[in-house]
Parts: C-alpha cells; sequence; structure tokens
C-alpha cells in the first residue's frame, strides 16, 4: 500500500466518520458477524492515558538496543521484552491465499495489526489467523495461538479507508502471560511528534526471512490520526508497532508514501476512541 499526501489528511476514499461510528467484530470461529461503537468513555481509563507494559520473569532483560543511524537492524533476542511481545502473522483466506505481516501484543489475549492485514476489501474475512510473538524462523519459544475475533472499523470494510486501518486481535489464549505485552499510549494533541521526536518501528520484512528487524527515525509530519516518519519499512512491516521514546506503543505501520514530497511511512495513531476500546477489552 502506498500513500502519498501533501496536507496532513489521508484517504483513499472520500467517507463521511459518523459521530456514534460502527465497529464489526468477525468471529473465525463461527462466522459470527456482530456490531459495536467506539468505547468513548471507558470505565477502565487508565491514568495518564496509557496502559504499563507486562515482562515476565522469564522474558526480563536489562540489555539496551543500539541503533546506528536510521538503518534497520535485526533483533537478534526475540525472546526478550518488548521483542517477545512483537508477533508474526499469517492470515488464510478462502481461496487458498496467505498473506504474511506483524503485530503486537498489547494484553494477555490481545493485539494489534494493520486491517489490511487481516481484511482484504476482495476477498472479506480470512478462514483464520495465526500469531507467534517472538517468532524468530523456526524457532518459537512461546509457541502460536489462533485469532479468534477481529476487530475493524465498518468504513475500512465498505471502503478499505486508510484513515480506519487497524485491527483488534482477541486470541484464543492468553498467550501474553509468557511473552508479556507492550503498553499503549494516546494524545488528543499529536503536533509535538513533528518536532524533531523519534520513533521506533519494529517488525517482520518479508524479503529477510522471518526475523524481527526494527528501525528508528524522525517524525516529520503529523494528525490526530496519522504519524509520518523516517523510518525504513518493506512488506510484512505492515501492522507493526511504532513505540514513541518512552517505549510505549502509539501507532501502528500501515503504509509508505510521501509527506510534503519527501519519502515517509505512516502510521494509524492509536487514537482516544481506539484507546478506550481496547482498554475495555483488556478483561
Amino acid at each position: 500500500m502506498t500513500i502519498s499526501f501533501n496536507i496532513f489528511y489521508v484517504s483513499n476514499v472520500i467517507a463521511v466518520i459518523k459521530e456514534n461510528e460502527e465497529l464489526v467484530n468477525i468471529n473465525l470461529e463461527t462466522k459470527e458477524i456482530t456490531k459495536e461503537i467506539y468505547v468513548k468513555t471507558s470505565e477502565r481509563m487508565v491514568q495518564n492515558n496509557r496502559t504499563e507494559p507486562y515482562i515476565p520473569e522469564a522474558v526480563r532483560n536489562d540489555s539496551r538496543m543500539i541503533i546506528g543511524g536510521d538503518d534497520r537492524s535485526e533483533i537478534g533476542n526475540t525472546n526478550v521484552h518488548p521483542f517477545s511481545t512483537i508477533c508474526y502473522i499469517e492470515t488464510k483466506f478462502s481461496d487458498g491465499s496467505v498473506t504474511y505481516g506483524t503485530a503486537v501484543m498489547i494484553y494477555k489475549n490481545l493485539a494489534i495489526t494493520a486491517g489490511h492485514c487481516v481484511y482484504s476489501p476482495d476477498k472479506g474475512a480470512p478462514e483464520s489467523v495465526k500469531v507467534w510473538p517472538g517468532r524468530k524462523e523456526k524457532e518459537s519459544l512461546f509457541g502460536y495461538v489462533n485469532v479468534l475475533d477481529i476487530l475493524l472499523n465498518q468504513t475500512y470494510i465498505d471502503y478499505a479507508n486508510s484513515n480506519e486501518d487497524w485491527a483488534l486481535l482477541t486470541l484464543s489464549g492468553n498467550i501474553g502471560d509468557a511473552c508479556g505485552w507492550s503498553g499503549i499510549a494516546f494524545s488528543d494533541d499529536y503536533s509535538y511528534f513533528a518536532n524533531g521526536e523519534k520513533v521506533r518501528v519494529t517488525g517482520y520484512p518479508t524479503e529477510k526471512g522471518i526475523r524481527q528487524y526494527t528501525g528508528y527515525g524522525d517524525v516529520i509530519g503529523a494528525s490526530d490520526i496519522f504519524l509520518a516518519y523516517e523510518v525504513d519499512t518493506t512488506g510484512g512491516q505492515s501492522g507493526s508497532p511504532v513505540y514513541d521514546k518512552g517505549g510505549y506503543v502509539i501507532g501502528i505501520h500501515i503504509a509508505e508514501g510521501a509527506y510534503d514530497g519527501r519519502p515517509a511511512n505512516i502510521c494509524s495513531n492509536i487514537t482516544r476512541n481506539r484507546f478506550n476500546t481496547f482498554v475495555e477489552k483488556m478483561k
């Protein structure tokens, strides 16, 4: 997916965003489809607009990632936090086709990814999605788990609207108890990211095999729903977590593109509405 824009509004279709916009939950076991709306004010809203990561004793590590420049580097040990929370995902459709991408654990049985990683405007909902936290080639300390439910925005299903290119995955087991999960955060004003702030993007580029790669670079544009950043990514990294300097996931990588004529990569922000809805599912 490629997106180009000069002002910070991104959409491959003009869609009206309703006040009580519908979300669609697709159960991959029963094929049942149900509707809900964003949770405007979560009863489980956490202090300081963020959730804290969970780091099991088995994946604790005091090492720090050292990145030279903005070039991607491989993560050698994916069994330590936060790399243990970053997932390789495999999506199978009814026509037999298979796609691959990245997700990140945000709770013991919840992960987030790009909508286009788990839903196809042409093929519809997938037959199955598998999630491997911290996978490296054939090795996976934590094994894998199936996706039970996929939560998407209705406008993404109807129009493949890039403004809503995100998905919440409910897993069939609590694999996060073993691999841990990353904290998430939101801000109602993302403009400060445009002033020399940096982000880190970590995922599974297809051409590198099943190996995690990470990059670190400047944010060059921001809005309430998107960030544009100079971090190298390639196919397979859609759905990768975008971390702020505090180590919180603030967005979901979705596309390559351009901002003000400059090459950039783009994420869907974790907005207040999305944050509240994700937190409400943490039960």
